[in-house]
C-alpha cells in the first residue's frame, strides 16, 4: 500500500519543522557560547595582570624577608673587612679594624681577640 499524499506532506512538514527548531536551538548554543568566549577574551586581560601583579608582591614580599636589611632590623650586625662581609672568625686577626653595621647606623671596632 502506498502511502497517501497528505501523509506525506504532512510528515514532510514535521520533519521541516523538526530541522528548523534544532537548526534555532544550535544557534542559539552556539550564540550563547561566542558570548562567553567573547566575555573571556575581555576579562583575560585583567586576570592576567591581576595574577602577574600578585605574583610580582609575592616576590617582593619574599625577597624583602631575605634582604639583609630585613636581618639587621631582627637585631643582626653585618660585620666587614676591607668592605667584604666576614663569614669566618678565621678570617679576621686580632687588632684588625672591622666595620659593623646595624640596622640603624654602623660604627667601627678593633678586633682584641679572634674566637672560633
Amino acid at each position: 500500500m502506498v502511502p497517501a499524499l497528505d501523509e506525506l506532506q504532512a510528515s514532510l512538514e514535521r520533519s521541516r519543522l523538526a530541522l528548523g527548531r534544532s537548526v534555532r536551538q544550535l544557534l542559539a548554543r552556539d550564540r550563547e557560547r561566542v558570548g562567553r568566549l567573547g566575555e573571556r577574551l575581555r576579562t583575560s586581560p585583567r586576570l592576567l595582570l591581576e595574577r602577574r601583579r600578585l605574583t610580582v608582591e609575592a616576590s617582593g614580599a619574599r625577597l624583602q624577608a631575605l634582604s639583609p636589611r630585613a636581618t639587621l632590623a631582627r637585631g643582626y650586625a653585618i660585620v666587614r673587612l676591607d668592605g667584604a662581609a666576614l663569614r669566618d672568625a678565621a678570617a679576621v686577626t686580632a687588632d684588625a679594624l672591622v666595620d659593623v653595621e646595624l640596622a640603624s647606623g654602623g660604627f667601627a671596632a678593633r678586633v682584641q681577640e679572634v674566637r672560633g
